[in-house]
């Protein structure tokens, strides 16, 4: 009676082992809200980026999921989201672990795991260490939802999967230059549509124009760089200088049309200019040798 007694208070202190998590069940559908990040040779937008599970198929006797993806960045589209512009991605799982199949390459590559304990190292193209930092659990219609931090603005869902894209090349937010991904809204047929924030799921916004722009020269450069405006400036143009992992690295006035900036002390690498005056923004990327 005793080892009776002793199995079950065993049992009701142990912490609730969740059932295994299908990722993108029938009906899925993903809202993120996507970004260009600093990359001025290619338009700036603000726009979402919508994925849907639309069906399973075999490849290379492999069973895949099919997901299709849109990224929209003008005037908002009336549903379906997924037009001709449309993009397909494979996925398929095992166990705890989502892959992306590629039929070009019958390559696989992991995305990310719908169980980890604290600790656990996470997938990461810049060969970074990463890991969990911490778990916590969400309610969204009345069911938990597990929520894995990898770092402090970073995270991934058991059942949404990352915050920073399902099938993003940079899902943590490591590189300062690269665009911005955020999960807005996802539903299934199970599950009722969350949005995880306060903006509508299918928002584009459209990014603030700029009256001016800023070419540096040399790059890349080694001691001093010179930013040469183009356009007219006011009193309160100033210019913020971010290094790879987003620090701030130097903030100052933007006062003339040619401004001579000393960088030999600073680290090789790539560097961001964030150029502001009034309402206009531009950037601008140079790499530091």
């Amino acid at each position: 009676m005793k080892n009776l007694s002793l199995s079950c208070f065993l049992f009701l202190c142990l912490p609730p082992i969740f059932a295994q998590t299908e990722f993108a069940p029938a009906g899925a559908e993903w809202f993120y809200r996507s970004t260009s990040g600093y990359v001025p040779e290619i338009y700036a937008y603000d726009g979402f980026l919508y994925a849907r599970y639309t069906g399973d198929t075999l490849l290379d006797g492999r069973t895949c999921k099919v997901i299709c993806t849109a990224l929209h960045t003008r005037e908002t589209p009336q549903p379906p989201y997924c037009g001709p512009q449309a993009t397909e991605r494979y996925l398929y799982q095992t166990a705890d672990s989502v892959f992306e199949y590629e039929p070009a390459t019958l390559n696989s590559r992991l995305l990310f795991r719908t169980n980890y304990a604290v600790g656990d190292p996470v997938f990461n193209i810049w060969g970074m260490g990463l890991t969990v930092q911490s778990i916590d659990t969400l309610e969204f219609n009345g069911r938990p939802v597990r929520r894995f931090w990898i770092s402090s603005n970073s995270a991934c869902y058991d059942l949404f999967g990352p915050a920073g894209g399902l099938f993003s090349d940079n899902p943590w937010g490591l590189v300062v230059d690269a665009g911005v991904t955020d999960l807005r809204c996802y539903q299934d047929a199970a599950f009722p549509r969350a949005n995880l924030g306060i903006s509508p799921c299918d928002q584009v916004i459209a990014p603030n124009g700029s009256h001016f722009e800023v070419v540096l020269l040399p790059n890349p450069v080694r001691d001093e760089l010179q930013m040469h405006v183009q356009g007219t400036l006011s009193a309160q143009a100033r210019f913020v200088l971010y290094d790879a992992a987003g620090r701030l690295v130097l903030e100052d006035r933007l006062d003339s049309n040619l401004k001579k900036v000393p960088v030999g002390h600073l680290a090789h690498g790539l560097y961001v200019c964030v150029f502001r005056d009034g309402d206009s923004i531009f950037h601008q990327k140079f790499i530091k040798n």
